[in-house]
């Protein structure tokens, strides 16, 4: 019963080396990334957006999430970008709410090194067409 202990805790250790390997041969160095995230309108910075970064592959997003992080009170954020294998774009995918729409932006590899690592990312805020009008039909039971 001892060798088969020891065993599975040697196939264990050689899985988790064997795994520990393959993401780093999967990864090409780091780039600092430092952004902000503005109004596409008035250019002022929108606070505690949430931003889902995934490395794009021949145009195909690869199943892997590159990170996940948002913006501080002001809109800014900065953050590491493990450059993945054989990949040059990412898609930076910035979450909506009530106020502002969903929007995903693609940067290729060599714009985020010329951009000298900083990003502006513009989202729309909604608002309601003033032209609508809904019509509210009430109902009173008395």
């Amino acid at each position: 019963m001892k060798h088969c202990t020891w065993f599975v805790a040697f196939v264990l250790t050689g899985v988790f080396i064997m795994l520990l390997i393959s993401s780093c041969v999967r990864t090409e160095g780091i780039l600092k990334i430092n952004g902000r995230i503005i109004d596409g309108k008035t250019g002022a910075g929108i606070p505690g957006r949430k931003i889902i970064v995934k490395a794009v592959l021949q145009d195909r997003e690869l199943p892997i999430e590159t990170i996940r992080f948002e913006g501080d009170s002001a809109g800014h954020f900065v953050f590491i970008l493990k450059k993945v294998k054989d990949v040059y774009s990412y898609d930076f995918n910035i979450v909506g709410d009530s106020n502002y729409t969903f929007k995903t932006i693609r940067f290729h590899l060599a714009g985020l090194r010329s951009s000298a690592g900083t990003i502006f990312l513009s989202l729309d805020r909604l608002t309601p067409n003033e032209n609508q009008n809904i019509p509210l039909r009430q109902n009173s039971r008395t």
